[in-house]
């Protein structure tokens, strides 16, 4: 894993409205992989939200994790258009659950998974009370 080039760090924290990104590079005989993490540029004074990406960018099929996120979860996902998946819940008596929709939020979660035919994308974030 080595150091993202600056202005290509630029590019992916534009693309995935990250602020004050970091991240790391693998170029492998498989493909390139990006991980990096940021603060989610729709934090404001009330809410801060810590994302962190994995990239993948494969000549051969990607494998799509879906299935087992799912299942990790153990909810389905609440957003789902063409290739992408949303997971959101939060953490009540040590379980996992369906945020409410109309409830104020005190610590949530969400997997954001893309998966395509030769590149992928996983996004972990979670929100918070800012102060």
């Amino acid at each position: 894993w080595g150091e993202i080039p600056a202005a290509r760090l630029q590019e992916l924290a534009d693309a995935t409205r990250a602020v004050d990104a970091r991240g790391r590079l693998a170029a492998t005989p498989n493909g390139i992989f990006v991980l990096m993490t940021g603060l989610s540029a729709d934090s404001d004074a009330e809410l801060a939200t810590v994302v962190c990406n994995v990239f993948g960018f494969r000549q051969a099929q990607v494998w799509d994790a879906s299935p087992e996120i799912e299942q990790w979860v153990g909810l389905p996902p609440s957003r789902v258009e063409g290739p992408l998946r949303m997971w959101t819940w939060e953490i009540r008596e040590g379980r996992k659950v369906a945020p409410a929709p109309d409830a104020p939020l005190a610590a949530g979660y969400a997997i954001l998974a893309t998966s395509q035919a030769t590149s992928f994308r996983y996004e972990l974030a979670r929100t918070r009370p800012a102060n």
